[in-house]
């Protein structure tokens, strides 16, 4: 009995120990590891017709966000059908300079941790499951042809080291 005892202490005293991975915690963690809040980039080909019409068809162009050229000449082809708004600039993200006449890349929104929804905890190891939010949804999004704010599940491992929980590769096993 008095075995049991000791070794009862011993398991409780130990066992015990392992630091808990809080909500907090495990959401700041993935934070830090992944960038957020990151931008959700979006390149758009100035000069490419097909491009063009889809900025027609959803509307772009007549909400007065950006200009689609309708014609162009023989000799302009491979120059730049669509022309941005002024009001479109504040969307508009660093695009390389050799690029600028035909490419433009814009902010489709602000990503984030929204809540981490599930946490399960085996010895040193941990499995989060988290929920991202889309902020700042700017017109541009409209060219996803998907909804954005839509909950997306999302995962992460952890393992915990003796000077706290990090992220790690979760592998295959990521569901």
């Amino acid at each position: 009995m008095r075995t049991f005892s000791c070794l009862m202490l011993f398991s409780f005293l130990f066992g015990c120990n392992a630091k808990q991975l809080t909500n907090e915690e495990a959401k700041n963690l993935i934070r830090e590891k992944v960038g957020y809040p990151k931008v959700w980039p979006y390149e758009i080909y100035r000069a490419d017709a097909a491009e063009a019409t889809r900025f027609l068809n959803a509307g772009l162009e007549r909400d007065g966000w950006l200009r689609v050229l309708r014609t162009q000449k023989l000799g302009d082809m491979g120059k730049p059908l669509v022309f941005f708004d002024d009001k479109a600039a504040k969307y508009f993200l660093p695009t390389p300079i050799k690029d600028t006449a035909k490419l433009q890349i814009v902010r489709i929104a602000d990503m984030d941790v929204d809540q981490i929804t599930a946490i399960k905890v085996e010895q040193n190891s941990a499995k989060v499951e988290y929920t991202m939010v889309y902020k700042n949804i700017s017109p541009f999004a409209v060219l996803l042809n998907k909804p954005i704010n839509a909950t997306q599940r999302h995962y992460a491992c952890f393992e915990l080291f003796d000077n706290g929980w990090r992220v790690v590769e979760c592998g295959n096993a990521t569901r």
